[in-house]
């Protein structure tokens, strides 16, 4: 039972598997997908897609993209995605410092422009998706 999940970055698939359950950051909230699901097409942000193998729960980080849920198969497209399983939590909070402190200061000087001020505000938003969901494998 359960439906296939499978995460892809631009490089490659970082994951693939039969879940029972997947709960994925989307633009309107988190929503949770169930075997049996309507088809659906949506936005991620930034934030920890959590799944279900065999009543473990596992989780993800992943960046901006797009999911698409059709018959039994829901597709992740998004720019990035780490297992943070393998980093450690004083790597990610080093990183999460140094991408809200490069957007803040992008925020106080007069000449930065809109896109720079996205791009670092979409840098610390993954930054800190890869926190939290560390902090949900705990």
């Amino acid at each position: 039972m359960g439906f296939l999940l499978k995460i892809v970055i631009p490089e490659k698939v970082v994951f693939e598997g039969k879940v029972t359950s997947v709960i994925l950051p989307t633009v309107l909230g988190e929503i949770e997908i169930l075997e049996d699901h309507l088809p659906i097409v949506g936005l991620l942000e930034p934030g920890a897609a959590i799944y279900k193998i065999n009543g473990q729960t596992n989780s993800i980080a992943v960046d901006t993209g797009f999911f698409r849920l059709r018959k039994d198969q829901l597709i992740l497209l998004t720019e990035a995605a780490i297992d943070v399983q393998v980093l450690d939590a004083s790597s990610i909070d080093a990183a999460v410092r140094r991408a809200q402190e490069a957007l803040e200061k992008a925020k106080r000087e007069q000449g930065a422009n809109a896109e720079e001020l996205e791009r670092l505000d979409k840098m610390f938003r993954f930054q800190l998706a890869q926190q939290l969901t560390k902090q949900i494998r705990r």
